[in-house]
C-alpha cells in the first residue's frame, strides 16, 4: 500500500496505477494491483530529504560562523558572509 499526500491525490488514478503496478512488477517479477491511500500521515521522503538538507545547512551556518579563518577575514577586513551562497555538502 502506498499512501499520497492529500495535496498530491491529483496524481493518482487508474492509469498512474497501472503504470505503477507495471514498472513494480518489472523489477519484482509479478504483477500485484497497487493500493493508494490518501493521507498525510507520517513523513514522506521528499519532507524527509528537506528535513536533512535544512539540518545541514544549518551546520553549515554554525561551521562558518564559528570557523577563525572566517572571524579573522571579517575581523580584519570587514568581510561579510553572503549566506545566500551557503550550500551544505
Amino acid at each position: 500500500m502506498l499512501h499520497l499526500r492529500e495535496s498530491q491525490k491529483h496524481l493518482d488514478g487508474d492509469k498512474s496505477r497501472e503504470e505503477l503496478a507495471n514498472a513494480i512488477a518489472e523489477v519484482r517479477g509479478s504483477f500485484k494491483p497497487v493500493e493508494v491511500t490518501i493521507s498525510n500521515e507520517g513523513t514522506s521522503p521528499l519532507e524527509l530529504r528537506d528535513s536533512l538538507y535544512q539540518q545541514k545547512l544549518t551546520q553549515a551556518f554554525d561551521n562558518l560562523h564559528q570557523d577563525e579563518h572566517v572571524q579573522f577575514m571579517q575581523t580584519r577586513f570587514a568581510a561579510e558572509l553572503d549566506e545566500s551562497s551557503v550550500r551544505p555538502i
